[in-house]
């Protein structure tokens, strides 16, 4: 019995190792290509929170995770909103809260400059208007 609680906690340290590995090589560009937005935007702010000198590669990214993920939800707003089906409502307020919640990760970076001077253009929503 011993033996076998030893190889399960081997096998969850080996796998928590895995995905721990498997996370920390992942890119904001990879995410960006793999359209996993939100996810580069997480990773972005996390890499740019509290930092003098924000590299200019985080900071492009996170523009452009930003804007793509925007854009995908509030094209899927519109959709949904001109369909006119109560069933949708739902969805549409999920993503409210989505958008409203991508600003408010990335809010307290604004005005986002890189070291080299770069200054990312991020317009934010009055989301708080839809609630």
């Amino acid at each position: 019995m011993r033996a076998m609680n030893n190889n399960l906690n081997s096998l969850l340290v080996a796998l928590v190792s895995l995905t721990l590995f498997i996370t920390a090589c992942q890119s904001p560009r990879k995410l960006n290509e793999n359209g996993n937005y939100d996810d580069a935007v997480s990773l972005c702010v996390r890499k740019l929170k509290g930092k003098k000198n924000k590299k200019d590669k985080f900071v492009r990214e996170l523009e452009t995770a930003f804007q793509k993920a925007q854009n995908r939800d509030l094209a899927r707003i519109k959709k949904l909103t001109e369909e006119n089906r109560p069933e949708y409502w739902k969805e549409i307020n999920h993503l409210h809260r989505t958008i409203g919640s991508r600003q408010e990760k990335i809010a307290p970076l604004l005005p986002l400059n890189s070291k080299s001077g770069y200054r990312a253009k991020i317009d934010l929503l009055a989301y708080r208007d839809w609630e």
